[in-house]
Order: C-alpha cells, then structure tokens, then sequence
C-alpha cells in the first residue's frame, strides 16, 4: 500500500521569478507549500516497517492583496518561487486561484550577480 504523509509546511510572504531568473514577475505574495513523501508498506502485516520514497510540494498562492488576473496570466507557465528563507521552488501555475505543483527539488537562494552566473 502506498501513501503520503506530510514532511513539512512551508508559509510566508515571496516573490514569483521567471524561470530563468531573469524576471520578476510578482515582487510580493503570500504562499503555503507542503512537502510530501510517498511511503510504501512493504507488507500488509501489522507492525513491518515503510519504506520512504520520493518527495513531492504542491502548493498554492495566497491572494489576500494578490490580484487573480496575475494569477491567469501565469496559468501554465513554469516559474520559481523565492521563499521567504531565499530558497527557490520551481514550479508551475496550474489555475487562477494559484495552485502551483512542483516541477524540481528545492535550490538553493540566490547569489549575488547576474542570473546566468548561477
């Protein structure tokens, strides 16, 4: 049997990058994102033990003073994340009430200088 269990919760105020960094596409926004791990029980007997498998973040956008028309403009674009903590999520806008799903594992933040350095 396989299921997911949360590994941890992520909220905060970022900023949505252009995939290649190379943009701001949205200066401020709130955000929640939750990792997962796929847990599969090798055996349907009580007390054997799961084995841990990928991770995997959806998340989505908290629009409080975040203007949906943003958020259609993004719909299927594929765009970073920066967390309030500087790391960076890429990551797809899937509708207009800002879900997004993960396309990469978390990187590290930003380093000074042009983006293509990085």
């Amino acid at each position: 049997m396989t299921r997911r269990r949360n590994v941890e919760t992520l909220r905060g105020v970022g900023r949505i990058l252009a995939a290649d960094r190379a943009q701001v596409l949205v200066p401020e926004v709130g955000y929640v994102v939750i990792v997962q791990q796929e847990v599969v029980d090798s055996s349907p007997a009580a007390g054997t033990e799961a084995t841990p498998g990928a991770l995997s973040a959806r998340g989505y956008l908290i629009h409080d003073h975040f203007n949906p028309d943003v958020a259609r403009a993004l719909i299927g674009k594929a765009v970073e994340l920066e967390l309030s903590d500087g790391r960076r999520w890429p990551c797809l806008v899937q509708d207009d009430e800002g879900a997004l799903v993960g396309r990469y594992e978390f990187r590290p933040p930003l380093a000074a200088g042009p983006p293509e350095a990085q």
